[in-house]
């Protein structure tokens, strides 16, 4: 009977491994799952590394599970966890300056899956050591096509046997998550060629244009050629300046416009001696371009900023040359990659192409310049065309004085709103700010720039934003003005603001906008508020005097009673009384002339309290 029931007891106890097993396997089968339906939908790294960790976690088939991607050289690149929380940064800073715990080095030199039975025992030096106290750790090197991408590691219960079944999946995940990193891979170098064949296309293209320039101002072909270094170099800033003859001092002629919305530089120099200027100059110094990728990095060239120069990060500048001669310099900064030779050739061909194009402009200019010296000649000597050019002037002259009335009126426009103590902006019918005066962009404590096609969405709450665009929307639809006192709470402070919104109309009187003024108006809220309550205190103490009480316009007729001479003329109302005169309460003609004589004698000796004792 004993032998049965020991048999009985090791059958049902192996029975009961077999369910946790085959349950575990289950749960095993469905993080697979969740992981093969993430790789098929996810295309970031990052998103896709540290889904695969919540789905081996969050389904309770691991205690915990983490990841890291390696570069060539071992570097950490991206890493991802779950289960583990800030014990796991600590590994991996201790990773990224190159010190990997025995455990991670032996999973990493080895293919297939890894098991550690005991971490804390095999794993003395790892950081990790104390998390798996009590569990089994399960490793897999992440590889793909014979090159080691990174690694994955998983812990679970000690007492939990790890079959070769469930090795077997873990692997197949492994491998699964290295295809997907691969694959991703393929994809961002995809996009970057096809980045460059376009970037290429582009400056085929600018090149073209420059060439096709020769009508432009020079003025026009120089801003065009350093805004398309700019863009073509995916720089952030540019410059070009002018050399003199002996080459000994550059000449500031513009920077990019990204340039000049970041300096905050008051008074900019303009001319720059070239022994003395710094970095920059060493294109003309060595007579060759200059790629500095870390600006940062000690240089003796470099000199200190000044206060409100645009922080640079990357720097690269050529020298244009004619014959042996430096003429200009253009620089770009602050690519978010490297420079390489193809943004020197670039940077090259397009300010070579440019000083080509300055040069046959300039010939053209001499040209010009003859001929028109010449027509001048001819001109005096024939009265016709003198006087045809006296009206020439004329007109010239009547169309700077109208230029002239514009410009004032619209320096009198900004001037006046941009000084008024109110603030003042203007919106397109899609609620877009398209101005605003200094006064509101001090109001967001934002510039100009960063207001200017933005909505209200963008600065106020949902709710507040919605009821001005519908305030908005209201102006557009009926174009009439809207006028309201708007109540604002903040910090337990109540503000009162008045507002006017009114239409804005194109040439053709079309409605484009809407204009909006508004301006703090709580103390005059405060003081008509306190009007009102010495307007009601004066009513509540005429109405309990008992003497009687009136006023009279200068026709004798009543503008207001107390109600002790409503009583008086048995009145219910004080206001029945309003507009009539004495005639209209008492029959007796004769004491309502007294009584009206009396009147005027005491206006005419301004005796007001006569007036009122009558």
């Amino acid at each position: 009977m004993g032998d049965i029931s020991r048999d009985l007891e090791i059958e049902i106890a192996e029975r009961k491994r077999a369910e946790e097993r085959a349950k575990h396997l289950n749960t095993l089968l469905r993080a697979v799952r969740n992981v093969s339906q993430l790789i098929a939908r996810e295309k970031d790294c990052d998103h896709l590394l540290q889904g695969a960790c919540e789905c081996l976690s969050e389904t309770r088939c691991y205690i915990s599970t983490w990841i890291v991607l390696l570069d060539e050289s071992g570097k950490v690149t991206s890493a991802a966890e779950a289960g583990l929380g800030e014990d796991f940064q600590s590994l991996i800073d201790c990773a990224e300056s190159g010190e990997w715990s025995h455990c991670t080095e032996r999973a990493l030199s080895q293919t297939g899956v890894f098991i550690i039975d005991d971490p804390n025992s095999f794993c003395g030096d790892c950081l990790l050591a104390k998390k798996c106290i009590g569990r089994k750790a399960i490793a897999a090197r992440l590889e793909y096509g014979g090159e080691v991408l990174g690694l994955m590691v998983t812990s679970t219960d000690s007492d939990r046997a790890i079959d070769k079944e469930e090795q077997s999946l873990f692997e197949e995940v492994a491998g699964d998550i290295s295809f997907a990193l691969h694959s991703i891979r393929l994809e961002e170098e995809r996009k970057r060629a096809e980045g460059a064949l376009l970037l290429e296309r582009s400056r085929l293209e600018a090149l073209l244009q420059l060439s096709q320039m020769s009508a432009a101002a020079m003025k026009e072909i120089m801003d065009f050629a350093l805004e398309a270094a700019v863009r073509l170099t995916e720089s952030k800033i540019g410059y070009l300046a002018f050399m003199n003859e002996d080459e000994t001092v550059l000449t500031m002629h513009s920077w990019s416009k990204t340039a000049m919305k970041q300096c905050a530089i008051i008074d900019k120099p303009i001319v720059y001696p070239v022994e003395t200027t710094g970095l920059w100059g060493e294109a003309v110094r060595q007579r060759k371009p200059i790629i500095t990728n870390d600006y940062s990095a000690p240089n003796p060239m470099k000199k200190e900023y000044p206060k409100g120069h645009v922080e640079v990060v990357r720097h690269m500048n050529i020298p244009v040359f004619d014959g042996d001669h430096i003429v200009a310099v253009a620089g770009v900064g602050n690519k978010n990659t490297l420079y390489d030779e193809s943004d020197v050739q670039e940077l090259t061909l397009l300010m070579q192409g440019m000083w080509r194009l300055i040069q046959r402009k300039e010939s053209e200019q001499t040209l010009r310049e003859a001929h028109e010296e010449l027509e001048q000649r001819v001109e005096r000597r024939t009265a016709d065309l003198a006087k045809a050019n006296e009206e020439l002037k004329h007109e010239i002259a009547q169309r700077e004085r109208a230029e002239k009335i514009i410009k004032d009126s619209q320096a009198l426009y900004s001037s006046l709103v941009e000084n008024l103590p109110v603030h003042v902006l203007r919106k397109d019918v899609n609620g877009r700010f398209t101005f605003a005066n200094r006064s509101f962009c001090n109001l967001l404590g934002k510039p100009l720039e960063e207001i200017t096609g933005k909505t209200d969405f963008d600065f106020y709450p949902e709710e507040l934003a919605q009821k001005y665009r519908q305030d908005d929307q209201r102006v557009l639809e009926t174009g009439e003005i809207f006028d309201t006192v708007e109540e604002n709470k903040k910090d337990g402070e109540t503000r009162y603001v008045q507002v006017m919104k009114s239409a804005v109309r194109d040439a053709s009187g079309k409605i484009a906008g809407v204009q909006v003024i508004f301006w703090d108006v709580t103390e005059r809220h405060k003081a008509e508020a306190a009007l009102e309550q010495e307007r009601y205190l004066l009513h509540a103490l005429m109405d309990n005097l008992p003497h009687s009480i009136y006023f009279k316009d200068d026709h004798s007729r009543f503008i207001r009673i107390n109600r002790a001479l409503a009583n008086y003329f048995s009145l219910s109302d004080a206001a029945e009384a309003l507009g009539k005169t004495d005639a209209d309460f008492n029959p007796n003609a004769a004491e309502v002339e007294k009584y009206l004589q009396k009147e005027l004698k005491s206006i005419l000796k301004d005796d007001f309290y006569s007036t009122l004792g009558s």
